[in-house]
């Protein structure tokens, strides 16, 4: 069903439900980490590890991890969690949070 908006918490959905979601917003101390397409989330997490330059092993998605996992992996680490932060801050899209 389309033209409906639903609000809800869900706290690292199975895929199936991830993949179900059309655009999340996650929040991580207050401040928005990312607001979009879930699909996208992991890949903008990438490039702000990339632009941090941030040492050790970057979490890989592939088609066995669930996104919503790997999310959550980037969050709960206090580097990734600042450099995704920053990294929003920066970008464009912090701007289309302010507009929906």
């Amino acid at each position: 069903v389309s033209g409906r908006l639903v609000v809800l918490t869900i706290h690292q959905p199975r895929l199936e439900i991830f993949h179900m979601v059309d655009r999340i917003l996650l929040l991580c101390q207050g401040q928005v980490a990312y607001f979009g397409s879930p699909t996208e989330a992991p890949a903008l997490f990438m490039q702000a590890y990339q632009v941090a330059k941030l040492e050790g092993e970057i979490p890989l998605l592939d088609h066995t991890k669930n996104p919503a996992d790997v999310i959550m992996d980037m969050l709960g680490s206090e580097s990734y969690r600042k450099a995704i932060l920053n990294y929003y801050k920066m970008t464009f899209e912090l701007k289309a949070v302010k507009n929906a």
